[in-house]
């Protein structure tokens, strides 16, 4: 499976987690690496901890206006929505698999993602600054490997990782305005490429749509690799991630 399509998007971390579950069978945590490869790190060792706070949730911003400039446009959505709440809806298919991913996010650090398979046991995650969770079917909450939790926090979770969006955006085009679910919206196209020159390299078509009273993102579907990708992202009435043991 090809995950890397997922670096378009803002979820990022949040499909590597998920492929990465999905090849195996145990409940060991998931590492989250930032190649395509999968690898299981130790299990976690139960340690006394602080129970973290997280941001509680924001309104959507006022009318941003939308650059002239389609790249600088997707390159700002991308960057007010790392600051706020959000809840996402992710559908990945390709020949032989299709995933359901629906993940929540509270600035600054914290995340919840259910993986959801045919054929496999749904997966969850939470990770809260420092501290992280998962489960694996009707299982109880283990604790995450601090090394995974580490991997999670330096990739941004599932915040926009924005230096990568503007080294591997290479193309960009305004079409129009579009409504989405009765929401007006500006529909942008963009292309992109991954490990230019390298054995790895992939390139990747994408459409974005950006609210026309907010300035964020709220859809985007994306082809590359051989999978599809359809995310509706939403901010309102997100409730703040938390802890899901003591």
């Amino acid at each position: 499976m090809k995950t890397r399509i997922s670096l378009l998007l803002v979820i990022l971390t949040l499909f590597w987690l998920a492929a990465c579950s999905s090849d195996s069978e145990d409940a060991a945590p998931t590492a989250v690496p930032a190649a395509p490869a999968a690898g299981q790190p130790a299990a976690a060792t139960s340690a006394p901890v602080n129970t973290p706070t997280t941001a509680p949730a924001q309104a959507v911003a006022p009318a941003i206006a939308l650059s002239d400039d389609p790249k600088e446009a997707i390159l700002a959505a991308m960057g007010a929505m790392a600051g706020r709440p959000f809840r996402s809806h992710s559908t990945i298919s390709g020949e032989g698999f299709s995933m359901e991913i629906t993940g929540e996010f509270s600035p600054p650090d914290a995340m919840r993602i259910l993986t959801e398979l045919k054929d496999s046991p749904e997966r969850e995650i939470v990770v809260i600054g420092s501290q992280g969770w998962q489960r694996t079917g009707d299982e109880g909450w283990t604790e995450m490997a601090a090394e995974v939790i580490a991997i999670v926090n330096e990739q941004g979770g599932m915040a926009p990782n924005m230096t990568m969006l503007e080294e591997t955006i290479t193309g960009a085009a305004q079409i129009g305005p579009e409504e989405v679910d009765g929401v007006p919206a500006m529909l942008y196209t963009m292309t992109s490429l991954f490990d230019a020159g390298k054995a790895t390299e992939m390139a990747s078509e994408a459409k974005l749509w950006i609210a026309i009273d907010s300035g964020l993102p709220i859809k985007q579907e994306v082809t590359g690799g051989g999978s599809l990708t359809v995310q509706t992202i939403e901010y309102e009435g997100v409730d703040p991630v938390t802890p899901p043991l003591p």
